[in-house]
């Protein structure tokens, strides 16, 4: 087994709000905590978070290389100066893809998913993906666009220059040259506190894999990590990223209910979406540590008491089942992506 960088070089192509979620939090102090540490059997095994030594970052205009530095700045000037080795940043437009590829052991596809043919079929960052001796990493976080679609970005009539390369006689397969690995994260990845979810290019590749390693413990730096199938993604992807933004409207509907409407016994709006932000803070650790959402309502609510009454208006509104519907229509929509980028 090929022994992993301890300090890994990472590129991110493409730094729009993802992308930028990301590298603050892979710049960010702030050690993420496992909340799901309690369901061992749900997440991957990530025993040490990798170190990052330096991050390359590329964007389309110059207005978004400020934007990027400007933020990578406000990190550093927060920074403890205790911390050992802060990754060092470089920003550039997308004329630099290609040495940003080369330079990087793992290579974040951040660009928006109509753009990934435009980068990946460019033949310099096809040589500085796949003509290495050391394989690389692609990770993709774009929404709707599947592996195969990203291998045949990378698969062309040049593949046997790649090979005499390489001097790999009989290799045509571009992944035997560039792991693939598509993950899910969110937007809470700036406060490392997201969930990723992560698929190879390869499912017949057992989690111990090198590059499959590589990328949990990478990932790992920006909270817990799970495994699945291509084939889930999906569906995960809408509960671990898209439902941030269903849990945002009830934060913020729940504080609307909370606000002084005039008669001075209501609260600020301050103070009621902070206490409600808590709440559903405190509510998702309980879960994570594993206790079932019904037994967290029955323990809430008692029969005829101010609980009950408010769970009745959810009842009577479809509030349940609004959620579960919005969570299938975000997964259908991402599935219709997929579908119309392979046409």
């Amino acid at each position: 087994m090929e022994d992993l960088p301890e300090r890994l070089s990472i590129a991110i192509l493409g730094c729009g709000k993802l992308g930028t979620s990301l590298l603050c939090g892979f710049l960010s102090p702030k050690r993420s905590t496992p909340t799901l540490s309690t369901f061992p059997s749900l997440l991957s095994s990530v025993r040490t978070p990798l170190e990052i030594s330096n991050i390359s970052v590329t964007v389309r205009e110059a207005a978004s290389v400020d934007r990027v530095r400007q933020a990578v700045l406000s990190l550093q000037s927060t920074s403890s100066p205790s911390r050992p080795s802060p990754p060092q940043v470089t920003v550039g437009l997308q004329d630099q893809n290609a040495r940003a590829a080369q330079e990087a052991d793992v290579v974040i596809l951040g660009c928006k998913s109509y753009a990934f043919a435009d980068i990946l079929c460019d033949q310099d960052v096809r040589t500085a993906l796949l003509g290495n001796e050391r394989r690389k990493t692609l990770v993709s976080v774009l929404g709707g666009v599947t592996i195969a679609q990203l291998q045949s970005c990378l698969s062309d009539s040049n593949a046997q220059e790649f090979n005499d390369k390489q001097q790999r006689p009989g290799i045509t397969d571009p992944e035997c040259l560039c792991t693939i690995v598509r993950a899910v994260p969110n937007m809470a990845a700036r406060n490392r506190e997201s969930v990723t979810i992560i698929s190879s290019s390869d499912p017949s590749i057992p989690p111990q894999d090198d590059n499959n390693r590589q990328v949990n413990r990478l990932f790992a730096l920006l909270g817990p990590t799970k495994t699945l199938l291509e084939s889930q993604i999906n569906h995960a992807s809408a509960i671990a990223a898209s439902s941030l933004a269903f849990y945002a409207k009830i934060i913020a509907g729940a504080a609307d209910g909370a606000l002084d409407c005039g008669n001075g016994q209501g609260l600020s709006k301050e103070d009621a979406m902070w206490i409600s932000a808590q709440a559903v803070r405190g509510t998702s650790g309980l879960v994570a540590a594993g206790q079932d959402p019904s037994c967290v309502v029955a323990e809430v609510a008692t029969k005829g008491g101010s609980t009950a009454a408010g769970l009745k208006v959810m009842e009577e509104r479809g509030v349940i089942e609004a959620v579960s519907a919005a969570v299938k229509e975000c997964a259908r929509a991402t599935e219709m992506l997929s579908n119309a980028s392979t046409r």
